[in-house]
């Protein structure tokens, strides 16, 4: 190894290593070096990885096949690399192939004992699966039927409107999209069945109909060979057996036990009379209304009528399909089949018995499922979505996802390892939108056109590839790497060790053009990959880093730019002690739709890097996650980039990274603006700069490098808005998280232009938050011709569900409506977290927050009289929540909001003056703060030499401000009123460099003083650090008057403020004093002397609520009509020896639930029928406003506990403002809500 001053091609320093190997030709690897010592490459956080060496360089981890001398010159080699953030080669030195291989027979390597079993595995091979939601919530405009009979038409009067089913045309379009099972929702949780039910009459056999919808879909699958799963509801809102309300916990199991044999055991329902997939959705009600399901018998019957292969989706401890975590078709970068069983799962719980161990997956922008490698049952992950906002068709959310979004689902649930269902929902004439089936189509003809021609087999004109691997099993061919090759899921290729890294290489004969590489694990043996690596050999011989990602499991999927490929090669890093197992690899070129979005906007033109104008010094770089793969980077000051636009707009993308820098951005030779791209973390392809909107026309843009030790500089690709002035479209925020039962405005600009009117759709989608716990109905907003701003309301509701689990997120989507050409910008989702009452407002956190209030303790000497008065009628109110041994979390929650509320409107004072004084505190114990620098301060120039009294702004000072240089005869007259004569203790706080610095005061009413004069010492010799000093001032009667602080000879010390107290030991008489909570009030309020011997209080709640209790002198004061005012009396008996204090604290009145929300635009329809022998329903839920939306979750709406008012008994606070408990975040991280829809 050797070290040269230049690369007579780069011009930089260079190390050059030459590496010795056994019986093959020496290499030499010429490293070059920036400024920062690292490889001509951008320099990153990681280090950078761009001089790789090619096959055949050794390894640090393959020291098997290579000679003692040249492990220690890797050693060198690699520990000086490590020390100067150099990437030390990373592939293998040899490679077997099949034609090296034995025709020996081999032991088989050892499965795992957790695996798939049939069906579980079939499902994991078909990967698609199409969901079928129809039903009464079709034509009601809802998602979760909860009210029908209840202010809306029934669900039979619904389905009455249906008068045929195209069962035929929408199974056909299944099968023809790929689409290998359908799921049909036989009952959602209305309770309707959509087929002929013998068990109840709340079915299509009592419409006038009588579509046996469920036998219609069956007989088309028959028809088409389409797989067939059966969605049936635990949850039943119609049925009165569910529930316990009868005291009977088992006749409801018997009732659904009997749905799933009238079904299962029924020849005319399913392909052929089968299910592959009984779906069992995981709400339920509360109370009363919960059910606790028998899994266990459900799970026997429908193994004994449909087989072990019928794999059930969230069946208790019998489940072998789980919900990824959200409803957005996407599984995590990590997705194990395994998951952990909880072995004190309670059966009546509304959980699920294993750990979904959710987490937030950054990689795809959602929460997920990860699942566990070392888990003790394989319960493979679903990735449900929608290919509309909704999952029932409705009139108002009916336009189907993009193909760049469905791509985007496919490649992360498919090619994440986990099969993807897709919802596509019949209209309410019984077919299918044309634009939903045509989108439907076209997804399907995507996947098929992408998968169709692997570039790794023959094709015209075109010789296979060949695979070679790091290690074969017992170096055997029946487990060589051409079995990966070959086509075949149950042949696979086996490595030998599970030590270390172990890789495979494919060689294409000759250069094809790719984006997407395909490799799928043996799972029919286990889950074993927990990591990998693809790269791919340009023609160049240089080997580029391609993707990396966490697990594999039944597929993975690769996709990056399009990229001229030589050879591929995936390392696989296995659990400990567990050996890689590959099935099939493969290599593809995708459709144009479904090539790799890239973050500019659709509807944005990119202006790539290579076609920028630069300076010399700039170092290219190529890379899959790069726009157009590829990007450069400088450290070079002064290095300049150009390009030039027409348009309006125009956004720069490149890398954020800890060890970038600054550069400056000039538009059309106008003030340069600086940017700065440092970031603790790295990311690529990021938003560096967004231009203001601007005139129409011809732009130059030059970027130019501030450099030096301010870091490097990675630019990607420019993308210019050119689209006739109608500009582009932003939510104003990406993350969001509010309270349940909080609206939160969230805004929509409009950038690069306002000609003309334009709309977009805004959508409300599920994650694990679901339809039950925000309103979903989609808002159409305008923009005016030149508006640049609105904001659309997202709603939240209040969930009690015992089956919410902490807190949920879900997703505000945008979609352009018009103009033609009208850009949607890269802030297009916002996803909003709703943060659980139950969790997140406890009665510890409640005193908590008491506690931190009380060492607050605002007071009016800082701030208004009216906002510390509403401050401590919030904290009245919270003190008496907190008090209770176990209030209900609403009332909780309100005590803390209120609180939150009250602390946020507390409003600084400004001054004292005559007209609003400081006040001595009256109430012994209280305190009042007098803030210098709000007193009427004048300074004596005389004495001040260089330094005249100011007020000095410190962050470290009571209220951010002081009183500095208080020289002699300098004056701070604070007016002042006075209610009680006695003596305060008063507590200086102040600065000091001299210890003979003092304060002095007197009344400036010198011959009828109310205040008596005094002095006080108030030196110190470090002028920087803040003291105290206690005196006390005497007031000799009530009064009004102004107190002067004036400079003596010796100076005042910086003053900070005055803290001053009421002693009870200076007071020669009593009185009492009134306090109340939120919800009513106490009059008078506060300290009152007692007059003729007594004083009276008359406590009066607010309309809505009650009164709780009253208390005088700590006694509790009787209350015969709460709704009423009550009069207290204070005597002089009761305050002959303190002061008497009177608190009132005030509840909710429980109200009548609310008629339920009205129905969205009726449908015309035949004439509709009663239902037959109507049955009992739970009471509907109460909304705040009537909107066509779903409405709460079961069981919230018992009086007194749901929607709007807390539980009777529960102190009440002040209903904090819808908005307050929304609050804009760049960063959410959330806790899951269980899975329902």
């Amino acid at each position: 190894m050797r070290f040269t001053r230049k690369d007579p091609l780069q011009k930089q320093p260079t190390i050059q290593v030459r590496i010795q190997r056994a019986h093959r030709p020496p290499v030499t690897v010429r490293y070059p070096l920036n400024h920062n010592a690292a490889l001509c490459a951008e320099p990153s956080s990681t280090g950078a990885r761009a001089h790789q060496a090619p096959v055949g360089y050794p390894t640090a981890t393959d020291g098997r096949n290579m000679h003692r001398s040249n492990l220690a010159r890797l050693a060198v080699m690699a520990g000086l690399c490590s020390s100067l953030a150099l990437p030390v080669a990373a592939y293998a030195e040899t490679w077997v192939g099949d034609s090296q291989l034995g025709g020996t027979v081999a032991t088989a390597p050892e499965q795992d004992a957790v695996k798939p079993n049939g069906g579980q595995y079939k499902y994991a091979k078909e990967e698609l699966a199409a969901f079928c939601h129809f039903g009464p919530n079709t034509f009601s405009g809802v998602e979760w039927g909860t009210d029908y009979g209840k202010g809306r038409p029934t669900a039979t009067e619904y389905m009455n409107r249906l008068t045929s089913f195209d069962a035929d045309g929408y199974v056909k379009m299944i099968k023809e999209a790929g689409f290998k099972r359908l799921i049909v929702t036989a009952k959602h949780h209305d309770g309707f069945c959509i087929w002929d039910s013998p068990s109840t009459d709340y079915d299509m056999g009592s419409t006038t109909s009588k579509i046996d919808i469920l036998a219609e879909l069956s007989a088309a699958c028959s028809k088409y060979d389409v797989d067939m799963g059966l969605y049936l509801s635990p949850w039943d809102i119609h049925e009165p057996t569910y529930g316990n309300k009868d005291g009977n916990k088992d006749n409801y199991n018997a009732f659904y036990d009997g749905q799933l044999r009238e079904i299962l055991g029924n020849q005319k329902y399913g392909n052929k009379g089968k299910f592959v997939e009984v779906w069992m959705d995981g709400a339920k009600g509360t109370g009363a209304d919960a059910q606790d399901y028998d899994f266990e018998r459900f799970a026997k019957t429908i193994k004994e009528l449909e087989g072990n292969d019928c794999v059930l989706f969230q069946c208790g401890k019998q489940s072998e399909v789980r919900w990824v975590g959200n409803e957005n078709g996407l599984a995590g970068d990590t997705a194990w089949n395994r998951v952990k069983m909880n072995a004190n799962w309670n059966p009546s719980s509304a959980e699920v018995p294993w750990d979904k161990n959710i987490q937030q997956d950054s990689s795809v922008g959602a929460e997920v499922s990860v699942g566990a490698p070392d888990g003790e049952q394989w319960i493979m992950p679903e990735a449900d979505a929608r290919i509309t906002a909704g999952w029932f068709w409705h009139d108002n959310m009916k336009t189907p996802k993009s193909l760049v979004e469905l791509s985007n689902m496919y490649f992360n649930s498919v090619g994440h390892g986990a099969p993807l269902l897709l919802n596509v929902p019949p209209n309410d004439k019984g077919t299918v939108d044309d634009e939903i089936k045509q989108r439907t189509l076209d997804f399907g003809s995507n996947v098929a056109q992408t998968f169709a021609d692997d570039l790794t087999r023959t094709g015209e004109g075109r010789e296979a590839a060949t695979a070679k691997a790091t290690s074969v099993w017992e170096d055997a061919a029946a487990y060589g790497p051409g079995k990966v090759l070959d086509g075949k899921d149950d042949t696979f290729w086996s490595a030998k060790s599970a030590e270390g890294t172990q890789s495979l290489l494919i060689e294409f004969p000759e250069a094809r053009t790719l984006n997407v590489v395909s490799f799928e694990e043996a799972i029919q043996n286990g889950q074993r990959i927990k990591s990998f690596t693809v790269s791919y050999k340009d023609a160049s011989g240089t080997w580029n880093e391609y993707g990396k990602g966490g697990t594999v499991g039944s597929k993975r999927l690769v996709r990056g730019a399009l990229v001229n490929a030589t050879a591929i090669k995936i390392d696989l890093v296995t659990l400990d002690g567990k050996i890689a197992q590959i099935s099939e690899v493969g290599a593809y070129r995708t459709s144009k739709a479904f090539e790799k979005p890239t973050p500019i906007p659709e509807g944005m033109l990119t202006i790539d890097n290579t076609k920028m104008t630069t300076s010399s010094g700039w170092n290219q770089e190529k890379k899959a996650d790069f726009i157009e793969g590829t990007s450069m980077w400088t450290g070079n000051a002064g290095a300049t980039a150009t390009f030039s636009f027409d348009g309006t707009k125009f956004m720069l993308l490149g890398t954020l990274d800890p060890n970038h820098g600054k550069a400056k951005i000039t538009i059309d030779n106008g003030q340069p603006i600086e940017i700065d791209t440092r970031s603790a973390k790295r990311v690529t392809s990021a938003v560096l700069y967004a231009s203001d909107t601007l005139a129409a026309g011809r732009h130059t843009v030059k970027i130019e490098v501030v450099g030096g030790d301010k870091g490097a500089i990675g630019l990607d690709a420019a993308a210019v808005l050119n689209n006739n002035g109608a500009g582009m479209l932003d939510f104003d925020v990406a993350q969001v998280t509010m309270d349940e039962d909080s609206t939160y405005k969230l805004g929509i600009t409009r950038t690069g232009g306002a000609t003309g009117r334009a709309e977009v759709a805004v959508n409300f989608e599920p994650g694990s938050a679901v339809q039950g716990d925000f309103y979903t109905e989609s808002q159409r907003v305008v923009f005016e011709d030149g508006e640049t701003h609105k904001t659309v309301d997202v709603r939240t509701k209040r969930v009690t569900d015992s089956s919410t689990i902490g807190n949920g997120q879900f997703y505000v989507t945008m979609s352009a409506v018009s103009p033609a050409g009208l850009v949607i910008g890269s802030n297009d989702d916002v996803t909003v977290t709703i943060k659980d009452r139950e969790t997140n407002y406890t009665l510890e956190k409640l005193k908590e927050a008491v506690k931190a209030a009380e060492a607050l303790a605002p007071n009016a000497g800082q701030y208004t009289a009216e906002t510390v008065s509403a401050f401590n009628k919030a904290l009245v109110s919270a003190r008496g929540v907190a008090a209770q041994q176990a209030p209900g979390a609403d009332s909780v929650f309100e005590a803390m909001k209120a609180l939150e509320s009250a602390q946020a409107g507390l409003k600084a004072r400004t001054a004292y003056t005559e007209s609003e004084p400081f006040a001595f505190p009256s109430i012994v114990g209280a305190t009042s703060t007098i803030e210098f620098e709000l007193g009427q301060l004048k300074n004596d120039p005389a004495g001040d030499g260089e330094w005249p009294m100011e007020v000095q702004e410190r962050a470290d000072a009571s209220m951010g401000k002081l009183v500095n240089s208080v020289g002699e005869k300098d004056t701070a007259s604070i007016p002042f009123t006075a209610e009680r004569a006695g003596t305060y203790r008063a507590v200086l706080r102040y600065m000091s460099g001299s210890s003979s610095n003092k304060v002095v005061w007197a009344d400036a009413d010198a011959d009828d003083p109310i205040v008596a004069a005094g002095e006080s010492a108030a030196g110190h010799t470090n002028g920087e650090e803040y003291k105290t000093v206690e005196f006390t001032f005497t007031v000799k009667k009530p009064g009004a008057s102004t107190l002067v602080f004036t400079g003596p000879a010796e100076k005042s010390p910086r003053l900070d403020k005055l803290d001053i107290s009421l002693k009870s030991d200076g007071l020669t008489s009593f009185g009492a004093v009134g306090s109340a909570g939120m919800g009513g009030t106490i009059a008078p309020e506060g300290f009152v002397a007692l007059k003729d011997g007594k004083a009276s209080f008359t406590v009066t709640p607010d309309e809505g609520y009650r009164i709780a209790s009253v208390t005088k002198g700590g006694q509790a004061v009787e209350v015969a009509d709460a709704e009423k005012p009550l009069q207290v009396e204070v005597t002089a008996e009761d305050a002959a020896a303190a002061d008497v204090p009177v608190e009132a604290l005030f509840e909710k009145v429980s109200a009548p639930a609310p008629e339920p929300e009205p129905e969205p635009q009726p449908q015309p329809g035949p004439q509709p029928q009663p239902d037959p022998q109507p049955q009992p329903q739970p009471q509907p839920q109460p909304q705040p406003d009537p909107q066509p939306q779903p409405d709460k979750k079961p069981g919230s709406s018992k009086p007194g506990t749901g929607g709007q008012i807390p539980q009777t008994g529960d102190i009440a606070s002040v209903a904090a403002p819808l908005s307050l408990g929304a609050t804009a975040l760049l960063g959410a991280a959330a806790a899951l809500r269980r899975k329902k829809r």
